[in-house]
């Protein structure tokens, strides 16, 4: 798992009228696919291949931009769509987790609720600074055609999100 949650530098599209962007820290599922997702191209299970094989699949499918191929035909690219930022860290093997290995990590850490392995405390603010956590971190596992599982670290749970919802990002590598 990566120490630091992925964010983006400022940067500019030349291929964009609009072509200055902010650097972002939290990024959409996949804003436009909401309810166009076929509800099996992902895989949820613990298996620590399925993260990375997720990963590939959607950026596939984003990579289609709405051509009318592949399961999210109608689905176009928003710019602050994670599968847009996270491509060159795919290729050096870095992908985003799936269900099950968020699921796993937060039972290997004991992470049970509020960041807590044992003891509450009010201000989750604390916990950021002492474990580097975010509140909640997208997985690359879809919930049906509207939602993608999300790890929920607030509660310390795995729930699910509107892929058009903005949600923190952190990339595991295997090796």
């Amino acid at each position: 798992m990566a120490l630091e949650d992925f964010t983006t530098e400022a940067y500019t599209d030349p291929n964009d009228s609009n072509n200055n962007y902010p650097a972002y820290t939290t990024y959409y599922w996949y804003k436009n696919a909401k309810g166009k997702m076929s509800t099996y191209a992902t895989d949820t299970s613990v298996n620590f291949e399925t993260g990375y094989t997720n990963t590939g699949k959607i950026i596939e499918i984003w990579n289609k931009n709405g051509d009318g191929v592949g399961s999210y035909s109608e689905a176009t690219q928003d710019k602050r769509d994670i599968w847009k930022h996270i491509q060159a860290k795919y290729k050096e093997g870095w992908y985003i987790p799936s269900r099950g290995e968020w699921g796993a990590f937060a039972d290997y850490f004991e992470i049970t609720s509020n960041y807590d392995t044992g003891s509450y405390v009010a201000n989750s603010e604390n916990f950021r600074s002492t474990y580097g956590l975010s509140d909640y971190y997208w997985s690359s596992s879809q919930y049906g055609t509207l939602h993608a599982w999300r790890a929920y670290f607030l509660n310390g749970n795995m729930t699910y999100l509107d892929v058009s919802s903005g949600g923190y990002v952190r990339l595991c590598v295997t090796f």
